[in-house]
């Protein structure tokens, strides 16, 4: 799986859009990790900077085994600031012919 931030757009083919909302301190994040797990599978972790400030960014999710329509998807992200953690968030959906999209909204630990 294939992770990137970046500014709010509809989903490609064959891929998953996590728009992920950092509110209040956890927009000071300086680094996210989003586990993704297909139907109870163990996680795969992707691990990636981005800029602290921006309440909302996405994060868009690659299948190079294939889209797994139907299946279940669990996203479980972690946000950290200088290391420490500041944020987390889970979402669950089942994902639907060609792409979804998906909110997930950090709270504090």
């Amino acid at each position: 799986m294939v992770a990137a931030c970046e500014q709010l757009r509809p989903c490609r083919e064959l891929t998953l859009l996590v728009t992920v909302t950092f509110p209040g301190a956890i927009a000071a994040a300086d680094a996210l990790e989003l586990d993704v797990s297909i139907d109870a599978a163990a996680p795969k972790t992707n691990a990636f900077m981005r800029t602290p400030g921006p309440t909302s960014g996405t994060v868009e999710i690659d299948f190079p085994n294939g889209y797994p329509e139907g299946h279940t998807v669990t996203l479980t992200c972690t946000a950290t600031q200088s290391g420490a953690l500041v944020g987390t968030g889970t979402a669950t959906l089942v994902l639907p012919p060609t792409c979804a999209t998906v909110p997930l909204t950090l709270a504090p630990p």
